[in-house]
């Protein structure tokens, strides 16, 4: 294509970066255009077609499980369908997800048919991280930006360090844009340089990032790195290959030295992806509406190919994006906003107020039922009366409940099942018609807009009341799929009150209740059916393809997924199965008792009650020293909870406990369980939240990896589900040992799981308050056990996957946990690839077997060898080879009557002899474990070595 034009005309206001760089591009700057992705043919290795569109492949041979995969993804995008795809870990489902899309997306391209970009959501930023890197690899030369929040893109250390949560930082980015605009725009005394950002008459203006964006070195380098769409090869920067990552954007934006910053990550990616083939971000961003809304991801919704990987916890993210959760102090924050708005701007949010205003007298309703109505210190009124608060705290005195657990307000909570009201009481009960709702939504989409252009700190109250508003109508139009409660908590050491105090004005608080109360209150609006988010999603985009390792069962998450999902699905959902020999490469034992030190045995059932003993920590501690100590390399252990972490890692501490139970002293130090794992391990890491002291996920992970490759061992403690667990991958030596305690069953009395398993037990019997015909029903849902279960084996399985992460990998796996040790039924919930490898032993047997797989005739010299021979797979036919002419059949000269003698076949040891003589090394002879192995090892060692002629290549 021909280069673009100059831009020509007045300045660009600069209200978007991408309008910044398109001004700030030089003449002989390439274009950013719309055009198909290019094919590199020195990455290609191998191509395959389906449904007529050539897909090329990074690797010689696609596996079993990448060619079903890439035939789904072709199939779904060509013919606009749904797809739902399980591969599980290791089988390189990335490269054949990417490879398929992109050939797809091109195909249609090329054909001159309509076709949005490839949106590729997976769980975290740190998968966001790796897939760029992943594209690299891939044969297609497509054009990719990452999308991330600003404070993941930030590199303004000093904004960093002065605010401290994302909102805040978030804000003081906004403050400093509009700043620059401000100037840029001719508003202040400086006279505005876009050919030096960085000049002494600007620099105090805004965010030195910021400023970069309109300076031309800018455009030059964001332009070269899309080298699909480059007029001149001297513009590629060869190392990023069209592809930048978050750390690429970020190493730009810092330049080379203070005073040389480069241009801000967070708006050059907003800017590239707006003109790439493939955008990466979090499926949070896809699946929650508001969300994609601000991130600009619906404009690019229309004839889009939406990709989730990492799709097992997709229902709950979907969920969360049709809730919310307000407190009183929330409620009453938005009503003052929307009160002082009015006053200024009269009734531009008149409806949207009432709205807000309701809300919060019908909470404030709920606080008098609780506490009873207030009352002077002259009133005489009988001091005996009780009231629910008064009930609820005598109970979670007499049995120590933490004061974070919430009550439902009687009379206040609203559903489908439970023989509770429908939620169309909800509604009746807070005075909010649906003529009220659809003026507040439209109303609260203007504020929003509004707030994100302003100059001050409403950006974060505008979209609070965009997807107050936006829930609030979707819960009325879905009302059968929603429960709605209010809820109470007492303040005192309580987590939610700190936060509170943050978000409030001082002087508001003193304006809203004098002081603090006794009881906080909350109310929890809660969609149930994720169909109701995915159904909306998948009427927008042109396909939408969910894979992960751990979906099953298949046929009840289809349904589970909605009515749209399951109509658009017209192929049975893809089960793929592992490349790998559960046999040979992967050790699957369950252990069901451990001792500590001299004591009885004490059985490993990791279940609430359990996890409080001392008994059970330490003997639990004591089991995994045994393992990790007869693993090499890096070893994970699965835990519950962070409230689990947190206990564990005080109990294998404390000295005094370890000497009461028998632990004895080396030197002045007594031998606690932390003590023994450091010695074995070395590093011994604990995966945090994330807040306040503790370290990020990202500083763990790259701590633990770092301790590997020094050390050659580490041991990390993480929490399943945590960021440490899921979509990470830990290859080879990284960890070659998984250690999982118990099983990660959500909270069996937590109000939202409660209605949650009720909802689905009330699908499946039907009835007029679920929306359903007189006598109709939906028996092809999962029921609410079932649901509850499933939740949990699938983290369950998410961290078993951490260990075998390609086809030449291998590992152990031990469940600690007593129920896969006596009852094979509790294996079901475990990935099918797994199931039939699952072997109960003793922790000494298990220590033992360890031992034995880690050796060097062990799983390491199995993975040596080639890949079908030890999958007992027919051999590949060498290409070139010219068949020996026939030669007439001659027959012997042998007697009818007389049969030719058969030797008998060698022994095994006589196999060995001969091997021996003829030089082999022991060590590949011990690697032969059948006997057919030593055949073949003996042919091809007893094979007369070919002429010389023979070496030559082939003529072409």
């Amino acid at each position: 294509r021909a280069p673009s034009a100059p831009p020509s005309g007045p300045p660009v206001p600069m209200g978007r970066a991408e309008a910044m760089i398109a001004q700030a591009a030089p003449p002989e700057a390439p274009e950013l255009c719309d055009v198909p992705c290019t094919v590199d043919a020195a990455r290609t290795k191998c191509t395959r077609s389906f449904h007529g569109v050539k897909v090329a492949f990074a690797f010689d041979t696609p596996l079993t499980p990448q060619q079903n995969v890439m035939q789904r993804v072709v199939k779904a995008i060509l013919k606009r369908e749904t797809a739902l795809l399980e591969s599980p870990t290791g089988t390189g489902k990335t490269q054949a997800l990417l490879s398929s899309c992109l050939a797809a997306q091109r195909h249609l391209m090329l054909q001159g048919q309509k076709v949005g970009k490839i949106i590729y959501a997976t769980r975290t930023i740190g998968q966001v991280k790796q897939l760029p890197g992943e594209l690299r690899r891939n044969p297609y030369r497509a054009l990719a930006a990452p999308l991330a929040s600003r404070a993941h893109y930030c590199t303004n250390d000093a904004v960093k360090a002065r605010e401290g949560d994302n909102a805040r930082l978030s804000q003081a980015c906004r403050k400093m844009a509009k700043a620059v605009e401000k100037f840029r725009g001719g508003g202040g005394d400086v006279i505005w340089d876009d050919q030096n950002p960085h000049h002494e008459r600007q620099q105090t203006v805004g965010c030195p990032h910021y400023r970069a964006l309109s300076s031309p070195q800018t455009a030059t380098t964001l332009h070269a790195t899309r080298p699909g769409c480059c007029t001149s090869s001297s513009q590629d920067i060869e190392d990023l290959a069209g592809v930048v990552n978050m750390d690429d954007l970020r190493r730009l934006a810092r330049g080379d030295e203070p005073g040389h910053e480069g241009a801000c990550a967070y708006h050059s990616a907003t800017a590239l992806a707006k003109r790439s083939h493939i955008i990466f971000c979090p499926y949070q961003y896809l699946m929650n509406p508001s969300i994609r809304q601000a991130m600009g991801i619906e404009n690019y919704l229309e004839d889009a190919i939406a990709i989730v990987d990492e799709a097992h916890n997709v229902e709950s993210v979907a969920r969360d994006g049709g809730s919310f959760d307000k407190s009183l102090f929330d409620l009453a924050q938005l009503e003052d906003y929307c009160t002082r708005r009015q006053s200024v701007r009269g009734n531009s949010v008149s409806a949207l107020g009432d709205v807000v205003r309701r809300l919060r007298t019908g909470l404030l309703a709920a606080q008098e039922v609780w506490c009873g109505p207030a009352r002077d210190d002259d009133d005489d009124e009988d001091d005996s009366t009780k009231y629910p608060c008064d009930i609820s705290m005598a109970k979670r005195q007499r049995f120590r409940v933490s004061p974070d657990e919430r009550d439902v307000v009687p009379g206040f909570d609203w559903g489908a099942a439970d023989r509770r009201p429908t939620t169309v009481g909800f509604f009746e009960k807070f005075q909010l018609s649906p003529d009220l709702l659809n003026r507040a939504a439209g109303e609260a989409s203007v504020v929003a807009e509004e707030a994100r252009n302003a100059d001050g700190d409403e950006f974060i109250i505008g979209d609070q009341l965009e997807g107050l508003a936006g829930c609030l109508l979707l819960a009325y139009q879905q009302r059968t799929h929603y429960a709605i409660c209010c809820r109470a908590w007492p303040n005192q050491s309580c987590e939610r009150p700190k936060r509170f105090r943050d978000s409030l004005h001082s002087q508001d608080l003193q304006r809203l209740s004098g002081t603090e109360p006794a009881w906080g209150f909350e109310l929890c609006v809660w969609l149930l059916h994720p169909g109701v988010v995915l159904d909306d999603l998948a009427k927008k985009v042109r396909c939408l393809v969910l894979a992960s390792g751990t979906l099953a069962p298949l046929d009840q998450t289809e349904r589970e997924l909605g009515i749209e999902f399951s109509r658009r699905m017209a192929t049975k959902a893809l089960e793929a199965k592992h490349v790998v020999c559960t046999k040979r490469q992967v050790l699957v034992r369950a252990v069901g008792s451990a001792a500590f030190e001299s004591r009885p045995p004490v059985q490993l059932m990791g279940n609430a009650a359990n996890l409080k003993k001392d008994e059970y920590r330490l003997a639990l501690g004591a089991a995994v020293v045994k393992l990790v100590s007869r693993c090499p390399g890096g070893a994970l252990v699965f835990l519950p909870s962070y409230k689990v972490l947190s206990s564990l890692r005080w109990t294998w501490r404390d000295d005094r406990l370890h000497l009461r139970y028998g632990a004895e002293r080396q030197g002045r130090e007594v031998n606690t369980i932390l003590r023994r794992l450091e010695r074995a391990k070395g590093t011994v890491l604990f995966e945090g939240k994330g807040d306040g002291g503790d370290a990020t996920h990202e500083e763990t992970i790259a701590d633990y990896k770092r301790a590997v490759a020094r050390r050659g061992s580490a041991l990390l403690f993480c929490v399943y589900r945590g960021k440490c667990s899921e979509g990470i991958s830990y290859n080879d030596d990284a960890c070659r040992l998984v250690i999982t305690v118990g099983i990660p069953y959500a909270p069996a009395f937590d109000h939202l799981v409660m209605r949650k398993r009720a909802y689905n037990d009330a699908k499946i019997k039907g009835g007029l308050a679920l929306g359903m015909a007189p006598g109709a029903c939906d028996r092809g849902v999962m029921s609410g056990q079932a649901w509850y279960a499933t939740q949990a084996f699938r983290a369950l399985n998410q961290a078993l996957g951490r260990s075998i992460r390609h086809l030449h990998d291998y590992g152990a796996l031990v469940l600690l946990d007593a129920r896969f040790a006596d009852d094979p039924a509790a294996r079901r919930g475990v990935a099918a690839w797994l199931r039939g490898a699952i072997e109960a032993a003793s922790l000494r047997d298990c220590a033992r077997d360890c031992a034995a797989h880690f050796a060097p005739n062990g799983a390491a010299a199995f993975v040596a060898r080639d890949y079908r021979e030890r999958m007992g797979l027919r051999a590949l036919k060498p290409a070139n080879v010219v068949k020996p002419e026939a030669k007439p059949d001659v027959k012997p000269d042998v007697k009818p009557d007389v049969k030719p003698a058969v030797p008998p076949a060698p022994t095994v040891g006589e196999l060995k002899a001969r091997l021996r003589a003829r030089g082999i090394p022991e060590q590949k002879i011990s690697a032969c474990l059948e006997k057919r192995e030593l055949v073949a090892l003996l042919a091809e060692a007893e094979a007369p070595s070919p002429p010389a002629a023979s070496m030559a290549p082939p003529a072409p």
